[in-house]
């Protein structure tokens, strides 16, 4: 539940500062002003924003958008792990050189390509998943290797 509040207060700001972009013809424009399309509730809502490409004139606010509703949900994931102190809980460990938020939406936009049965699911959910898939804590196990300890 924390996580879909926080989500929603970073979907919030990102918009009230994309309402607050003018454009080159002085107009403010705005992501959410009888738009839809820039609604997000499934994984699939986010990936059209995140595929928003270059000539579209909300290019700029759309891919801030995209990067902060994703940075927010691993922002969350990764505080609300580290402030428990349950560290052994988190499910995302982020390698040494972290990848730029650009790049993990570009990653989290092909992940989708093959993960397309997560696009119904919240978006929340699926941006973890990926996330989980592409960095998780644990080396998965080899199906041979047994779990139990020797000795």
């Amino acid at each position: 539940m924390r996580l879909i509040l926080l989500s929603g207060a970073v979907v919030c700001a990102l918009v009230s500062a994309a309402a607050a972009q003018t454009t080159g013809s002085g107009d403010t424009t705005s992501l959410q002003g009888g738009r839809p399309q820039y609604n997000i509730n499934t994984l699939g809502d986010l990936m059209r924003i995140c595929q928003t490409t270059r000539n579209d004139p909300n290019y700029a606010a759309a891919m801030g958008l995209c990067g902060g509703y994703v940075s927010g949900v691993l922002d969350y994931h990764l505080v609300d792990t580290g402030w428990s102190g349950n560290r052994r809980a988190r499910r995302v460990c982020l390698p040494a050189e972290h990848p730029t938020r650009f790049e993990a939406m570009q990653s989290l936009v092909s992940w989708d390509q093959s993960h397309q049965q997560y696009d119904n699911q919240p978006a929340a959910d699926g941006v973890m998943r990926y996330f989980m898939q592409a960095y998780p804590c644990q080396a998965p196990r080899s199906a041979g290797r047994s779990t139990k300890p020797h000795g």
